[in-house]
Protein backbone atom coordinates (compact mmCIF):
# COMPACT_ATOMS: atom_id res chain seq x y z
CA UNK A 1 0.00 0.00 0.00
CA UNK A 2 2.78 2.65 0.70
CA UNK A 3 4.39 1.64 -2.55
CA UNK A 4 1.56 2.23 -4.44
CA UNK A 5 0.77 5.63 -2.63
CA UNK A 6 4.72 6.48 -3.01
CA UNK A 7 4.16 5.96 -6.79
CA UNK A 8 0.83 7.51 -7.55
CA UNK A 9 0.73 10.60 -5.25
CA UNK A 10 4.75 11.22 -3.88
CA UNK A 11 4.97 13.77 -1.62
CA UNK A 12 1.87 15.67 -3.09
CA UNK A 13 -0.84 14.82 -0.32
CA UNK A 14 1.01 16.57 2.36
CA UNK A 15 0.78 19.86 2.79
CA UNK A 16 3.92 22.24 2.56
CA UNK A 17 3.22 23.42 5.37
CA UNK A 18 2.79 20.41 8.02
CA UNK A 19 6.03 19.40 9.24
CA UNK A 20 4.09 16.65 11.19
CA UNK A 21 2.99 14.76 8.37
CA UNK A 22 6.05 15.29 6.05
CA UNK A 23 8.00 13.84 9.10
CA UNK A 24 5.60 10.90 10.27
CA UNK A 25 5.54 10.04 5.96
CA UNK A 26 9.22 10.09 5.74
CA UNK A 27 9.12 7.52 9.28
CA UNK A 28 6.47 4.94 7.30
CA UNK A 29 8.80 5.22 3.72
CA UNK A 30 11.81 4.80 5.56
CA UNK A 31 10.66 1.61 7.40
CA UNK A 32 10.30 0.09 3.92
CA UNK A 33 13.44 1.17 2.59
CA UNK A 34 12.36 4.14 0.56
CA UNK A 35 14.89 6.74 0.12
CA UNK A 36 13.16 10.25 0.14
CA UNK A 37 15.66 12.63 2.30
CA UNK A 38 14.72 15.29 -0.45
CA UNK A 39 11.49 15.49 1.34
CA UNK A 40 12.82 17.88 4.00
CA UNK A 41 14.61 20.24 1.66
CA UNK A 42 11.46 22.11 1.10
CA UNK A 43 11.96 23.45 5.08
CA UNK A 44 15.17 24.77 4.26
CA UNK A 45 15.86 28.57 3.53
CA UNK A 46 17.93 29.86 1.04
CA UNK A 47 21.13 29.32 3.07
CA UNK A 48 21.02 25.57 3.40
CA UNK A 49 19.52 25.74 7.09
CA UNK A 50 16.63 24.70 8.63
CA UNK A 51 13.52 27.51 8.55
CA UNK A 52 13.46 29.79 11.69
CA UNK A 53 10.34 29.77 12.04
CA UNK A 54 9.89 25.65 12.28
CA UNK A 55 10.53 26.36 16.43
CA UNK A 56 7.26 27.53 16.61
CA UNK A 57 5.47 24.41 15.62
CA UNK A 58 6.41 22.19 18.53
CA UNK A 59 5.02 18.64 17.57
CA UNK A 60 6.32 19.05 13.92
CA UNK A 61 10.19 19.41 15.55
CA UNK A 62 9.15 16.64 17.75
CA UNK A 63 8.62 14.50 14.77
CA UNK A 64 11.19 15.38 12.57
CA UNK A 65 13.46 15.13 15.66
CA UNK A 66 12.19 11.02 15.57
CA UNK A 67 12.52 10.69 11.92
CA UNK A 68 15.72 12.36 11.99
CA UNK A 69 16.85 9.45 13.76
CA UNK A 70 15.89 6.89 10.64
CA UNK A 71 19.33 8.23 9.48
CA UNK A 72 21.75 5.92 8.14
CA UNK A 73 26.12 6.49 8.24
CA UNK A 74 26.63 8.12 5.23
CA UNK A 75 25.41 10.52 2.61
CA UNK A 76 21.96 12.06 4.98
CA UNK A 77 23.06 15.56 5.78
CA UNK A 78 19.74 16.56 5.74
CA UNK A 79 18.74 14.50 8.48
CA UNK A 80 21.96 15.08 10.69
CA UNK A 81 21.20 18.89 9.89
CA UNK A 82 17.32 18.10 11.24
CA UNK A 83 18.88 16.16 14.08
CA UNK A 84 21.16 19.24 15.13
CA UNK A 85 18.49 21.52 14.71
CA UNK A 86 15.41 20.10 16.42
CA UNK A 87 17.81 18.78 19.60
CA UNK A 88 18.86 22.31 20.26
CA UNK A 89 15.59 23.89 19.52
CA UNK A 90 14.02 21.38 21.51
CA UNK A 91 16.45 21.00 24.16
CA UNK A 92 15.49 25.03 24.69
CA UNK A 93 11.71 24.35 24.69
CA UNK A 94 12.68 22.06 27.94
CA UNK A 95 14.84 24.65 29.62
CA UNK A 96 12.55 27.29 29.33
CA UNK A 97 9.57 25.16 30.03
CA UNK A 98 7.57 26.20 27.01
CA UNK A 99 5.08 23.57 26.66
CA UNK A 100 1.65 26.19 26.83
CA UNK A 101 0.39 23.81 29.56
CA UNK A 102 0.58 20.87 27.62
CA UNK A 103 1.74 18.02 29.72
CA UNK A 104 1.35 15.12 27.26
CA UNK A 105 3.59 17.23 25.08
CA UNK A 106 6.41 17.94 27.68
CA UNK A 107 6.51 14.45 28.44
CA UNK A 108 6.81 13.62 24.53
CA UNK A 109 9.70 15.72 24.41
CA UNK A 110 11.47 14.63 27.05
CA UNK A 111 11.06 11.12 26.80
CA UNK A 112 11.86 11.85 23.03
CA UNK A 113 15.25 13.67 24.11
CA UNK A 114 15.90 10.76 26.49
CA UNK A 115 15.39 7.76 24.27
CA UNK A 116 14.51 8.33 20.67
CA UNK A 117 11.31 6.04 19.36
CA UNK A 118 13.40 3.75 17.28
CA UNK A 119 15.56 2.45 20.17
CA UNK A 120 12.71 2.32 22.17
CA UNK A 121 10.93 -1.35 22.71
CA UNK A 122 7.34 -1.16 20.65
CA UNK A 123 5.42 -2.97 23.34
CA UNK A 124 6.89 -0.80 26.00
CA UNK A 125 6.28 2.13 24.40
CA UNK A 126 2.63 1.78 24.04
CA UNK A 127 2.71 1.08 27.68
CA UNK A 128 3.96 4.55 27.74
CA UNK A 129 1.89 6.19 25.35
CA UNK A 130 -1.47 5.55 26.28
CA UNK A 131 -1.61 7.78 28.81
CA UNK A 132 -0.61 10.93 26.59
CA UNK A 133 -2.92 9.17 23.53
CA UNK A 134 -6.02 9.22 26.86
CA UNK A 135 -5.40 13.11 27.53
CA UNK A 136 -4.78 14.65 23.84
CA UNK A 137 -8.50 16.33 23.08
CA UNK A 138 -8.47 14.26 19.61
CA UNK A 139 -7.73 11.19 20.89
CA UNK A 140 -10.77 8.05 19.57
CA UNK A 141 -12.08 6.05 22.39
CA UNK A 142 -12.54 2.95 20.41
CA UNK A 143 -8.61 3.34 19.63
CA UNK A 144 -7.78 3.64 22.51
CA UNK A 145 -9.99 1.09 24.52
CA UNK A 146 -8.23 -1.26 21.51
CA UNK A 147 -5.00 -0.59 23.11
CA UNK A 148 -5.46 -0.78 26.31
CA UNK A 149 -6.94 -4.32 25.74
CA UNK A 150 -4.48 -5.64 23.16
CA UNK A 151 -1.54 -4.62 25.99
CA UNK A 152 -3.85 -6.34 28.85
CA UNK A 153 -4.14 -9.32 26.90
CA UNK A 154 -0.28 -9.68 25.71
CA UNK A 155 0.88 -9.05 29.40
CA UNK A 156 -1.43 -11.79 30.75
CA UNK A 157 -0.13 -14.19 27.85
CA UNK A 158 3.51 -13.26 28.54
CA UNK A 159 3.22 -13.74 32.53
CA UNK A 160 1.68 -17.65 31.80
CA UNK A 161 4.17 -17.98 29.57
CA UNK A 162 6.99 -16.56 32.27
CA UNK A 163 5.56 -18.87 34.67
CA UNK A 164 5.53 -22.44 32.52
CA UNK A 165 8.87 -21.41 31.52
CA UNK A 166 9.78 -20.68 35.45
CA UNK A 167 8.41 -24.03 36.11
CA UNK A 168 10.26 -25.46 33.26
CA UNK A 169 13.76 -24.02 34.93
CA UNK A 170 13.31 -25.09 38.30
CA UNK A 171 12.17 -28.79 36.88
CA UNK A 172 15.68 -29.31 35.32
CA UNK A 173 17.43 -28.28 38.41
CA UNK A 174 20.65 -26.13 36.33
CA UNK A 175 21.15 -24.13 39.13
CA UNK A 176 22.63 -27.61 41.25
CA UNK A 177 23.28 -29.45 38.39
CA UNK A 178 25.31 -26.07 36.97
CA UNK A 179 26.44 -23.78 39.79
CA UNK A 180 28.51 -21.76 37.41
CA UNK A 181 25.02 -20.86 35.33
CA UNK A 182 23.52 -17.59 35.98
CA UNK A 183 19.50 -17.55 37.31
CA UNK A 184 18.43 -15.29 34.72
CA UNK A 185 15.66 -16.97 33.52
CA UNK A 186 13.33 -13.55 33.29
CA UNK A 187 15.83 -11.38 31.23
CA UNK A 188 16.43 -14.27 29.09
CA UNK A 189 12.70 -14.20 28.32
CA UNK A 190 12.04 -10.84 28.35
CA UNK A 191 15.26 -10.07 25.22
CA UNK A 192 13.74 -12.79 23.53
Amino acid sequence: CLKYIYVQYGDQWISNNDLQSTSLWFRLLRQQDFCIIWIFNKYKNTNGDFMESLRDDVRGMLSLYEAAHMRVEAGEEVLNEALNFTTYHLGNIVENYIFNNDTSLEAQIHQALHQPLRKRLPRLEALRYIPIYQNEDSHNEALLMLAKLDFNLLQELHQKELSQISKWWKDLDVLNKLPYVRDRIVEGYFWI
